[in-house]
């Protein structure tokens, strides 16, 4: 939790790393390194970080390692929505899987084959994706698979219009048990505005805003604040004070496009909700712009649900 020290330690490592001229040394360091800066502040430097472990990795000839960085580059590359190469990207890192053979990595391909065409509102495909990673992450016996298909599962449900198949308990449980309690509180608040439970929406969002929102961070799982910003704009009345706080956190990531996990879903823009926001606000002149914005990021990166 102590993120201003990883972050330290992690350049520490680098800098160690480099001078043993090891490039398997190297790349360790630069996955620790990838981790400690996991959030929305550091989008360019982590891919940067990303790219210099995945060649350090083909230089020590380590193929896991090379897949673990073209991983992270994957995820790094869908928040920057340079959707193209990420798409290139899971395709690499599909054929280097296959060709190493272990469920472990391979799952993860199918994952985020999920993911982009659950931004291109290709429903049936997202299902066919979900249930061959389910089944490779099962295989690997790895616990990441079922709750990343899960959520996406969740959010393809959402997509559609079938809010009331949101699976609350799953949630809950999952809430109950993270460190990142605050995001999948998020959610929820989200999914009980809009199925009309106002009262409990209104408690969480309560619970989130408390001391100047105290339990949000902006870190690896920054994209909740999403799901608050639309949680506000569901309940409307009373949120102006909030939504312009939010605003302001938000403001300087303008561009940025929330990314679930390690890309379960890739969420539109932030644009979007910083249109919102202002609207909440009381400044139609300012949601105009990024609104806008909103639109042309959701085009040219091929969401077109998101879009509309």
């Amino acid at each position: 939790p102590d993120r201003a020290r990883a972050d330290a330690l992690s350049a520490d490592a680098v800098e160690e790393a480099r001078g043993t001229g090891d490039p398997g040394a190297l790349a360790a360091a630069l996955n620790a390194r990838r981790v400690a800066i996991w959030d929305i502040a550091h989008t360019a430097e982590r891919l940067e970080v990303a790219t210099a472990m995945t060649a350090a990795a083909h230089a020590a000839d380590e193929p896991a390692a090379v897949l673990q960085g073209r991983a992270w580059r994957v995820v790094d590359l869908m928040e920057l929505g340079r959707l193209e190469e990420a798409r290139a990207e899971v395709a690499r890192y599909a054929e280097e899987a296959d060709a190493l053979g272990l469920p472990h990595y391979r799952w993860w391909a199918a994952l985020w084959r999920g993911a982009l065409a659950l931004l291109a509102g290709d429903l049936a495909a997202v299902g066919r994706h979900g249930a061959q990673a389910l089944a490779l992450g099962r295989r690997a016996d790895d616990p990441n698979a079922p709750m990343h298909v899960a959520i996406q599962a969740l959010q393809a449900d959402i997509d559609a219009g079938r809010v009331d198949r949101f699976d609350r308990a799953f949630v809950e449980r999952s809430a109950a048990s993270s460190p990142a309690a605050w995001a999948w509180t998020a959610w929820l608040a989200w999914a009980d505005a809009s199925l009309g439970d106002r009262a409990r929406a209104e408690r969480l969002v309560d619970e989130l805003a408390a001391d100047d929102f105290a339990a949000i961070r902006l870190d690896a799982n920054w994209h909740a604040v999403a799901d608050l910003a639309e949680a506000l704009g569901v309940l409307g009345e009373g949120q102006a004070d909030r939504a312009a706080r939010l605003h302001a956190l938000l403001a300087p990531y303008a561009g940025r496009i929330g990314v679930v996990g390690r890309g379960a879903v890739v969420y539109g823009p932030i644009d979007t909700q910083l249109g919102l926001l202002a609207l909440l606000a009381g400044d139609r002149t300012a949601a105009e712009a990024p609104l806008e914005e909103a639109v042309a990021i959701c085009e040219r990166i091929g969401a077109g649900p998101r879009a509309a």
